[in-house]
This record gives C-alpha cells, structure tokens and sequence, in this order.
C-alpha cells in the first residue's frame, strides 16, 4: 500500500469506467482449462463486426495475446502477481483494473491506461486514496471483480469463458503448467456438477468462488448472463452460449 501511494494519488479510480460501456456485449475471460479448448470460438467471435468487450483476468492476458485476441482491459487484484503471469510488455492500449496490493513493479510497468479499485475490507481502508465510490466486489476470486466491472460499466449482455471454477481435463489453468498457479485437480477430494451434469473435480474454494457468483448473478436479473463451456461448472443463472 505504502509502495503504491504515488501510483494512487496519480490514476484515476474505475468509477471513471462505470456506465461508460462501449458496446452491449461484454466477454469476461478466466483461466480456467476450458479457455484452451474455446480459444478459437472465442477468437472468431471479438472479431465479429460490433465485437464485444474483452474483460480478461490477469493470468489470462498471456494465453489471449498468444491467440491473437484483441483484450481491452485487465482486472489483476492479487499482491502475488508478477510480470510473467501478467506480461506487461504487451499492454498498451489495455486498460488495467487494479486495487492497491498489486506490486509497484507491475504496475509502472503497465503501458496503458490504469484505474485504481479496492474493496470494503479494513485493509483497503487504510489507504490514504481510499476511494469508496470506487469499490468493486470480490467474493474471493478475481472473477467476481471482474465481473462487477462489466456490471457496473453497464452491458447488456455478459459472457464466462474459461471461467470453470474447477479442473477439466486434469489440468488446473489454461496455458500455464498444471500447479503453477496453484492448485491440485487429484488432491483436494472436491467436486461440483458441470455443464453436461457430470462430476468434474473442483475444489472447496473453487466451490465457495461459484456459490458468490452465482449470487452475483442473481443479484442483476436485468442482465443476461451466458457461459461458454460446459466442461466447467455449472453456473446457476447462465445460459448455454451455443443455445
């Protein structure tokens, strides 16, 4: 927080994004193993005329830009990244969504424009820059924050891609050697349903990450929310992308 106070004092706060959106269709992109199997679908449809907005998680930025998937903003929340998990040489005309924990290195070394978020936690608080108009929700997972932001910038319409919430296919993330960001698909004796209603390994906290998304989701049903794997988990109050 100290680090960052410079950075802070300097960028403007993402309520500068809020209702501001470009386009009715938002794509929000974890991830998750299913990202891999979808790339290509996901590929043709930002290039699509009127193409939606591409709001992607951190750890996903590396195996979009690999794809050639046009991204115009990140949302990164953990004091954990680095520079190889979120390669910011490769980051211009991205828009970075962040909250104070993320490090300094990272974020100077981000080339397009920055905005700063922070949640209603003590820690957030304590900032001299806390900004409360400037919140974004997070239930445990980036996603959620990711989210909230396609929410209050004001689609229509929001899409989950690699947003599994568990380990299709034996791997935990898409791109990234299976374990590297954490996670186990054998070891945790966890399960959720997926899309096709079978079994799909998962994890306590992937289990408690989807119950607070769909939570989110029910909590605006004047949007329509879709998901683009099956091979995932389910998610409550999503409908089928392909349907």
């Amino acid at each position: 927080l100290k680090a960052n106070e410079g950075i802070l004092q300097q960028d403007p706060g993402v309520k500068a994004l809020f209702k501001q959106a470009p386009t009715r269709h938002a794509c929000v992109i974890g991830s998750g193993p299913s990202l891999e199997q979808n790339m290509a679908l996901l590929n043709e449809h930002t290039r699509q005329p009127n193409p939606p907005w591409v709001i992607a998680v951190d750890t996903a930025l590396a195996p979009l830009l690999e794809a050639g998937v046009k991204v115009d903003c990140v949302v990164s929340i953990e004091k954990k990244i680095n520079t190889r998990w979120l390669p910011t040489e490769h980051s211009d005309n991205v828009s970075l969504v962040y909250t104070p924990v993320v490090p300094n290195n990272v974020l100077r070394a981000w080339k397009g424009p920055r905005y700063a978020s922070f949640t209603q936690t003590d820690l957030h608080q304590t900032s001299a820059f806390f900004d409360a108009a400037s919140c974004l929700f997070c239930g445990g997972s980036v996603v959620h924050t990711a989210t909230d932001l396609a929410v209050r910038m004001g689609f229509a319409a929001i899409c989950f891609w690699g947003v599994d919430l568990s380990y299709p296919n034996g791997k935990t993330h898409a791109h990234w050697p299976s374990g590297e960001l954490g996670g186990h698909p054998t070891r945790s004796g966890h399960w959720v349903i997926d899309g096709l209603g079978q079994r799909v390994p998962s994890s306590p906290s992937f289990a408690n990450y989807l119950a607070e998304l769909e939570d989110q989701i029910a909590r605006h049903p004047d949007i329509q929310f879709f998901n683009s794997s099956q091979q995932g988990a389910a998610i409550a109050g999503t409908h089928n992308l392909s349907e």
